[in-house]
């Protein structure tokens, strides 16, 4: 067993470095920029990437629990709309206490792990290669500097971060400023 381990350890070792040399060499090309250039760009790519794993990758527990949710969460939001308020609140309890409770923290979990796989789990993957491909010595060597930028000392990884953060907020302002046309009174007269 212990022979498999180390044989499966290796394999992954080297399609880890397969990985790396193939991110050397298509970035190589945008290295002519600077540094700041490509890591925006790997920053890009894990964006994307985090979007389309968390849009197209659920598991079956995730959607069966997340039907639960919405069932449980139905009955009890019409529990609270009957006029005996008395009764309303002892329903909502009771399903609360019975079942929603339970395949909320269910749902909560579930979802919170697959968020680590879609998106933890790229993000810190990026990272630690521009944090190897880009660190100080080899700044140095590739640039005549060893941090991004020639004005700021600012290492590979905090400027990923940095575009990382900058990219989500502009997705959100983006999709914020795409909704609210969409939803003005000059749009719907229009339709």
């Amino acid at each position: 067993m212990e022979q498999f381990l180390d044989q499966l350890w290796f394999q992954i070792l080297e399609g880890v470095h397969a990985l790396k040399g193939c991110l050397d060499s298509l970035l190589n090309p945008l290295n002519t920029l600077g540094p700041a250039v490509p890591i925006f760009v790997l920053a890009i790519a894990t964006v994307l990437l985090t979007k389309l794993l968390a849009r197209f990758v659920k598991t079956k527990r995730y959607v069966r629990l997340e039907k639960e949710f919405l069932h449980w969460k139905g009955l009890r939001e019409e529990a609270a709309r009957l006029e005996d308020r008395e009764a309303a609140r002892a329903l909502e309890k009771g399903i609360d206490q019975a079942a929603l409770n339970k395949v909320y923290f269910d749902y909560m979990v579930e979802g919170f792990l697959l968020s680590l796989v879609t998106r933890m789990l790229p993000i810190v993957s990026v990272l630690a290669y521009v944090n190897e491909a880009y660190r100080p010595e080899n700044l140095l060597a590739m640039f005549g500097r060893d941090s991004v930028f020639q004005w700021v000392s600012l290492g590979a990884a905090p400027w990923f971060i940095i575009s990382l953060v900058v990219i989500y907020l502009g997705l959100a302002i983006l999709k914020r400023l795409v909704l609210k046309q969409h939803s003005s009174p000059a749009a719907l007269h229009t339709s």
